[in-house]
């Protein structure tokens, strides 16, 4: 078996597994250390952003459970996927660019923290479902 003789639809799952997963583990690793030790978060700020995060996680995949589940076509459409893939990649630049000069232990580092990592979330999740549903059509066997 060749590289060249693999189908069109596996390379794109493939590729899109790399992307999503380098991205997260990139978002996951750095994220911390840029609002730590960069933006001077405090360590109470963001254990609350955490939390947040876990809470708004939840919310998510049960919003994303309905999602799938749905009988409407047109939150599953190719133009759908493209945009949830567009949001991802604004989402995973919101940290980077601080909303304003930040002062040490200031409030809106923990919203531009929270207001990241929730959009991360939800972008990430939008392109997994995406995801999956590409890897359910390149199945061979489909009831």
């Amino acid at each position: 078996m060749t590289l060249l003789s693999i189908k069109s639809e596996v390379w794109v799952y493939s590729l899109i597994t790399l992307g999503t997963e380098m991205l997260s583990s990139f978002f996951s690793f750095y994220y911390v250390k840029l609002f730590l030790e960069v933006y001077k978060i405090s360590k109470s700020a963001f254990c609350q952003a955490q939390v947040i995060l876990m809470i708004w996680n939840i919310l998510t995949d049960l919003s994303g459970y309905f999602h799938m589940s749905s009988q409407y076509d047109c939150c599953l459409s190719y133009r759908c996927s493209l945009l949830g893939a567009l949001l991802h990649a604004v989402a995973f630049l919101l940290p980077w660019f601080p909303w304003k000069h930040y002062r040490e232990s200031d409030w809106l580092i923990g919203l531009q923290l929270v207001a990241s990592l929730c959009a991360f979330d939800s972008t990430h999740a939008w392109v997994q479902q995406a995801q999956w549903r590409l890897f359910a059509e390149t199945s061979p066997r489909q009831e």
